[in-house]
């Protein structure tokens, strides 16, 4: 079966620079109750003048339906981080489990 690399993109404060441990909590208890488990790493961007520190979260699946998901869980970390835009990738060149 062939499958997709599908990332979440999440800031680990808000526009005020505040912490949002809820929020990334929040991410990581949708991802364990929907796919069992997930990978995350950290990266820092530079975005507007500053640099952002991101947690991001990927699954490997085989649906489609996980771009929704993903999609739905970038949409609730917009609101409660207040950020102007959430990133969500899938990548889906040749991936196989064997």
């Amino acid at each position: 079966m062939s499958v997709a690399k599908y990332s979440l993109y999440v800031p680990v404060t808000d526009n005020n620079g505040q912490p949002i441990p809820g929020v990334l909590l929040h991410v990581q208890k949708q991802l364990e109750s929907l796919f069992g488990g997930f990978s995350v790493y950290d990266i820092t961007g530079y975005w507007q003048g500053g640099y952002e520190h991101v947690r991001v979260f990927y699954v490997f699946a085989g649906s489609e339906a996980v771009l929704k998901d993903f999609l739905d869980l970038a949409a609730y970390v917009k609101t409660a981080a207040n950020q102007e835009s959430v990133l969500v990738t899938c990548e889906a060149a040749e991936t196989y489990f064997v």
